[in-house]
């Protein structure tokens, strides 16, 4: 993809202002860029390696690249080799990262890529333990969302929409149970907030990085599992010999993490409001054929937490 003006100026501004500790800079645009981030590759001048500068960039994803750096597991996150917070006289923060050689495991979305990011996400919710939860996200708002769910099913065939408004139907017997459950959910650790595929890299030694960590917040750990999970319900048949909340816990044994009993069906509850509330948010994914992949995973979803 091309590198608008604006990110050009900015990237070169940028090369200007620190060229004796970075040279080469080489802007790029990725498919799966989806922010209005400018980012260009580049080399230290001191050790040589090789580099990628991001900006604009938010203090809060600053402080938690470079919390898991300082962590016990630093290796995933990529290195950081230097922070600022101005360009010109202007405020604009930056961050020079390691440049990983490899690709985002969703160009291989197969059962492999998805475990080896269930293990990343867990190893994230690991690593910042350390950091003290202050305050409870708000609560999501789901009543709200359900409501312009309902209004946007006029967009949808008429049999999708029947079906769908059934689905609703259903859920409204006891969708308040299950919003109260996942509003009082225990929360005491910090969820990446952006798991998918696209947001871990791996090497040509099949290691890997976990990037961007710009939407971290408290949270609750099946949280990243059904974000995770998300993208390939219209992957049935991947989905269909994995379970990555399952493969998720399994990590977080082994990592000492807590796993509580109760955590199914919190899974299944988030499962089935993000669902529900598709057509309201996701008519770009998939289009109508995704819809009918997701309308199967509310049924599912309304059976079990029934």
């Amino acid at each position: 993809m091309g590198v608008s003006a604006l990110s050009r100026n900015l990237l070169d501004l940028w090369a200007k202002e620190h060229q004796e500790k970075f040279t080469d800079l080489v802007p790029f645009r990725t498919v799966w860029q989806h922010g209005g981030a400018a980012t260009a590759w580049v080399k230290c001048v001191e050790t040589q390696r090789d580099g990628m500068v991001k900006v604009p960039v938010k203090a809060w994803e600053r402080r938690w690249h470079r919390r898991i750096r300082e962590s016990r597991d630093p290796d995933l996150a990529p290195d950081l080799f230097a922070i600022g917070d101005t360009i010109g006289n202007v405020d604009f923060a930056w961050i020079v990262m390691e440049r990983i050689q490899g690709n985002p495991l969703h160009q291989v979305p197969d059962a492999h890529s998805v475990e080896q990011a269930c293990e990343a996400f867990a190893r994230f919710q690991k690593a910042s333990r350390p950091f003290a939860v202050q305050r409870r996200p708000a609560p999501a708002g789901w009543l709200k969302q359900i409501e312009q769910t309902r209004k946007s099913l006029q967009a949808l065939p008429q049999d999708l929409a029947v079906s769908w408004r059934d689905a609703l139907d259903a859920l409204a017997k006891y969708h308040d149970e299950a919003i109260a459950a996942w509003r009082y959910r225990p929360i005491k650790g910090w969820v990446h907030g952006d798991a998918h595929l696209g947001n871990i890299l791996r090497t040509e030694q099949d290691e890997v990085h976990l990037i961007d960590f710009a939407e971290v917040r408290a949270g609750h750990w099946v949280e990243d599992a059904i974000a995770l999970e998300r993208p390939l319900w219209q992957r049935p048949e991947l989905l269909s010999n994995m379970d990555p909340v399952d493969m998720m816990a399994g990590y977080r044994r082994q990592l000492g993490l807590p796993v509580r009993a109760e955590d199914g069906r919190l899974a299944a509850i988030r499962r089935t409001l993000l669902a529900a509330t598709a057509p309201a948010w996701s008519r770009t994914e998939g289009g109508f054929s995704g819809l009918r992949s997701t309308l199967k995973v509310l049924e599912q979803g309304l059976r079990e937490i029934h």
